[in-house]
């Protein structure tokens, strides 16, 4: 039997799924520059300098 059970990190388990097409890739730091209220899933954040 296969082993299904979560294994890695988040964004290695992430990389994993299939994807989804209703899934929004954003930032989800508030305090970020390019922050994206509606993401459902984390992406990269850019902050002040």
């Amino acid at each position: 039997m296969k082993d299904t059970t979560a294994t890695g990190t988040a964004s290695q388990i992430r990389r994993r799924r299939t994807c989804d097409p209703f899934e929004i890739v954003g930032c989800q730091e508030e305090e970020a520059c390019n922050y994206n209220p509606v993401a459902t899933d984390a992406g990269p954040c850019d902050y002040p300098d």
